[in-house]
């Protein structure tokens, strides 16, 4: 278990004192320790079998892109360990999200492990959630899309015959 900063270590000894644990460890917190407060409580940085939370970004699409499908580029700008192992570089990225026709609001697309990398940790993956632009005449309801239109009673009167 790798606690690195001040408050983490604070909220070990609280949930230890709270759990009535040894507030001190010589050589650190023990693993199971660290396992059962992790799911427990949840620690921000803590062990999480190493994994970190996925990150997660908006992407607008409007209808017609949904109506039709699309591909959308998005660039990412990331941070790789180098081969020492220690120091870190920053490396850009192109990402190509594949829109098929059809797709709902909320559909979510995964990049696996392209996140950061830190000693501690292995990439994150990146996960982009499709959201609706509005549109200007059209709205989309479930897999229906919707127009709504106003008649006037003169519109009715001089319409053009079927």
């Amino acid at each position: 278990c790798f606690f690195r900063f001040e408050d983490r270590k604070q909220q070990l000894v609280r949930c230890s004192w709270q759990l009535n644990l040894p507030l001190h460890f010589p050589r650190g917190p023990p693993r199971y320790l660290c396992i059962f407060l992790w799911r427990q409580f949840g620690f921000p940085g803590g062990l999480n079998n190493g994994f970190p939370a996925e990150v997660v970004h908006e992407l607008k699409v409007s209808l017609e892109e949904i109506f039709h499908g699309c591909t959308k580029r998005m660039k990412i700008t990331r941070r790789r360990l180098n081969p020492d192992g220690r120091s870190m570089r920053t490396e850009d990225k192109i990402l190509n999200i594949v829109i098929k026709k059809g797709w709902k609001e909320g559909t979510k697309i995964t990049f696996p492990k392209e996140g950061d990398e830190t000693p501690e940790n292995i990439p994150a993956d990146i996960v982009f959630v499709l959201k609706d632009k509005g549109h200007a005449h059209f709205r989309r309801d479930g897999s229906n899309i919707i127009y709504n239109f106003t008649s006037s009673r003169r519109w009715h009167l001089i319409k053009p015959a079927r």
